[in-house]
């Protein structure tokens, strides 16, 4: 098969929702479906929209099923908060209309695909055997069930191959978690890591102009191996190799990092970008 996750799980869907209580004729709703089913919801549970925004709340379900968090889960981690367990009345009565129409959201795809493998490891079974080897493209915009979804299917042949880049993580606001990627040797040790370093895409003038500047990372996953101050210490040496005395136009930047990084200002990273007449950008 050659398919979006989303494409590959209706096929899957099709022929087996019918043992997690669905009918195999199922409909998909699509965005306007969710506003009038979320619509309909908040009248019959007298829900303040002016408060409690419709897109809101469809945006926290998205985003609950991303990570793979169900009805029960969610009211739970609700139980001490009365917002929140407003949108757990929401959530729960959300899935249980769909339910009731035989409907399934565009995340529902997914998350029931997850469902469907862990309640019936026959079915499970059947696809490992039929995709003995997976490719994932653009692995960096995977979210949690995503992960889940190759992680099972993958976990008897552990055959897999995907492709991405960390630092052109751009989804997270759709769902994306970028620890799908940075963690994938954790889940598959056995990994072997190929870095793509040449450039084809990009023209030559483009590669000389990308090696006439150069950046300087600080990342969050160096700080679990290296002190803080290691790390302010290694950008430090980067800059004055490169640079010389030049440097010292940068210890005040330097300097702000190294605050940062001990008051946990910094979430993903810090960069320097500079050229070589000492600009900073």
């Amino acid at each position: 098969w050659v398919s979006t996750f989303h494409s590959m799980c209706v096929r899957i869907l099709r022929r087996h929702i019918d043992r997690i209580g669905f009918a195999n004729e199922f409909t998909i709703y699509d965005t306007d479906d969710q506003k009038t089913v979320m619509k309909n919801i908040c009248k019959r549970l007298d829900i303040n929209t002016k408060i409690y925004k419709e897109r809101a709340l469809l945006g926290a379900i998205s985003s609950a099923k991303d990570e793979l968090i169900g009805v029960s889960e969610y009211a739970l981690n609700a139980a001490n908060d009365m917002n929140q367990r407003t949108y757990a009345m929401v959530y729960r009565e959300y899935q249980e209309t769909l339910q009731k129409n035989n409907a399934l959201d565009f995340d529902d795809l997914i998350v029931k695909t997850v469902e469907l493998f862990k309640s019936c490891p026959e079915i499970l079974d059947s696809y490992q055997e039929r995709f003995q080897y997976i490719m994932v493209d653009e692995y960096q915009d995977t979210n949690t069930a995503q992960f889940e979804l190759v992680r099972l299917l993958a976990q008897k042949n552990r055959n897999l191959c995907v492709v991405g880049d960390d630092d052109q993580s751009i989804y997270k606001f759709r769902g994306a978690n970028i620890r799908n990627i940075l963690d994938f040797e954790k889940y598959f040790p056995e990994a072997k890591v190929i870095k793509l370093e040449q450039n084809y895409r990009s023209t030559q003038s483009i590669n000389n102009f990308i090696q006439w500047k150069f950046i300087v990372s600080i990342r969050f996953d160096d700080l679990t191996q290296r002190s803080k101050d290691t790390v302010c210490m290694s950008a430090k040496n980067s800059l004055y190799q490169r640079h010389g005395q030049p440097f010292l136009d940068f210890l005040p930047v330097i300097n702000r990092i190294r605050r940062n990084l001990k008051i946990a200002r910094i979430t993903n990273r810090h960069k320097i970008i500079c050229n070589w007449n000492n600009s900073i950008i």
